[in-house]
């Protein structure tokens, strides 16, 4: 598609929507990382604020937990002022908006998702090439019946079980976060962190594992 071939107004708002929820989900992930978090200190206060602060008052809702905490109620709640925001912006944007088409803008932000996602994945990927993610079974874990097993703690020693198998997963995350870092590549890493991430999301669906919250976060950066 030509740069000045305009978009079709459906695309034109997807477009706005997209921009405004992947932007401020990647403000979020770049805040709670070291130490890039310094840059992203002011707008992390104004998250807190708004959590904290405002959401008491005016959804009468008490967010419990900390922000940090995937699966927290705060985390939850801090998703959905995300959202609201999200289609406040996007409907004042479109009211006021004059451009028909937005390629150079939409490359741009391409570029922050993309540079989030991979700093992100390269990450998780490391903890499980150096398998610091998973633990292994320990004396007490060896005794305990799978009756007693929360399925969080079930699926973490099982995945913790095998080192070859983290540093598989950890070799595809590691790879596809790299292959995100440059244009021509970009393509590929995606496709290539969306079945990770498929299989990742699915995992901690359905077995209970408290960041569902941030890998669903992740699922859809990684198809925007």
């Amino acid at each position: 598609m030509s740069a000045r071939e305009p978009w079709r107004p459906t695309k034109r708002i997807a477009f706005r929507f997209c921009f405004v929820l992947f932007t401020l989900v990647s403000l979020t992930m770049f805040a709670s990382f070291f130490p890039v978090g310094i840059l992203f200190r002011p707008y992390w206060f104004l998250c807190r604020k708004l959590v904290f602060g405002l959401t008491p008052a005016l959804l009468r809702i008490h967010p419990a937990g900390t922000l940090e905490g995937s699966d927290s109620l705060a985390a939850w709640v801090l998703q959905l002022w995300t959202l609201i925001i999200t289609v406040v912006a996007t409907a004042i944007w479109t009211w006021r908006a004059r451009a028909t088409e937005y390629a150079r803008l939409f490359d741009a932000q391409r570029t922050l998702v993309r540079y989030c996602l991979s700093m992100v994945m390269m990450d998780y990927g490391f903890d499980k090439v150096f398998c610091l993610q998973f633990w292994r079974a320990t004396p007490l874990d060896l005794i305990q019946t799978f009756a007693g097993s929360s399925p969080f703690g079930l699926a973490w020693r099982f995945l913790g079980y095998s080192s070859a198998y983290q540093f598989f997963a950890g070799t595809l995350e590691v790879v596809g976060a790299v292959l995100l870092l440059w244009r021509r590549t970009a393509t590929l890493g995606a496709v290539v962190l969306a079945g990770v991430l498929a299989n990742i999301a699915m995992l901690n669906y359905c077995y209970q594992i408290p960041v569902k919250n941030y890998s669903t976060l992740l699922l859809l950066m990684t198809a925007w």
